[in-house]
């Protein structure tokens, strides 16, 4: 089956879990007609006491998602404060695992079975970044559970096979655990002992190049009579071509042509307005 054929297969199989989600009480859910943009679907999903927004770019293999496109996941996150997500198969040549959260570029991707576990509000633990797996320790919550448990940092390091040093770094939240340690925590102590792993982008990974997407504040400010402009960033695979942050209020600025519509409903879903052509 070719790429295209099973991204289409996975696109499919992300509407459905986001449309059919029983802990949420509304969705909002735009599935995007042209092929080319950055993003697939973008959605939002309310309950009584919380609202998520996503931005879902589909790749049967995340390691070829672009920069272009990861720099606009970013700026799209940065301004209407939704989540980024890659959804694949491979990282690679490798099959993407179910437990692991991916980051390309910055950027969170995941499995389609990860995907439905972030969706259904189930938390991931363990982290690939940089070609490693790992896992950031609730410092506090291990020293206490080991003092109930009556273990001295000596005898967890045994278990652990690293020294007591280490266990100490692991309770003062200074060092990360690999994914081998990070098992025999969670067989010690339970999950709890990991942090959930954060979905947000990193925006280490993008200064310099959201720095060149900057667009000139005043600028914007005179020609389409915003007030108090403060973040605005060029888009390059986007319905909109800018995407600004003017006090507390939202923009995405599009140019006119025959997907306006769609465009103005993805501004909707991520609680944006639409300026058209300076309007």
């Amino acid at each position: 089956m070719m790429a295209r054929e099973v991204e289409r297969l996975v696109l499919s199989r992300v509407e459905e879990i986001l449309s059919n989600n029983k802990n949420v009480s509304h969705v909002s859910l735009v599935k995007i007609k042209r092929q080319e943009l950055s993003y697939n679907i973008v959605a939002k999903l309310e309950s009584e006491d919380a609202e998520r927004k996503f931005i879902i770019k589909v790749s049967y293999n995340i390691s070829e998602v672009s920069r272009e496109d990861i720099i606009d996941l970013t700026v799209l996150s940065k301004i209407t404060s939704a989540i980024p997500i890659i959804v694949g198969l491979k990282e690679g040549y490798e099959k993407l695992r179910d437990d692991v959260v991916y980051r390309r570029i910055g950027v969170v991707a995941l499995s389609i079975t990860a995907f439905k576990k972030v969706v259904e509000g189930q938390p991931l633990r363990l982290v690939k970044d940089r070609g490693i797996i790992k896992a950031k320790v609730q410092g506090e919550r291990l020293r206490r559970k080991r003092e109930i448990l009556g273990l001295s940092l000596g005898d967890v390091a045994r278990v652990l096979h690293v020294t007591r040093k280490t266990v100490y770094e692991y309770e003062r939240g200074t060092f990360e655990a690999s994914e081998r340690t990070a098992r025999l925590l969670i067989e010690l102590f339970g999950e709890d002992v990991l942090e959930e792993v954060p979905l947000e982008p990193k925006l280490e990974h993008h200064s310099l190049f959201l720095q060149s997407r900057r667009v000139d504040s005043r600028e914007l400010e005179e020609k389409y009579s915003l007030d108090n402009v403060t973040e605005a960033y060029k888009l390059k695979r986007s319905h909109a071509h800018i995407a600004v942050s003017s006090g507390k209020e939202r923009y995405l600025i599009v140019p006119r042509r025959e997907d306006t519509e769609e465009a103005m409903r993805v501004a909707e879903v991520l609680d944006a307005q639409t300026l058209i052509n300076g309007n």
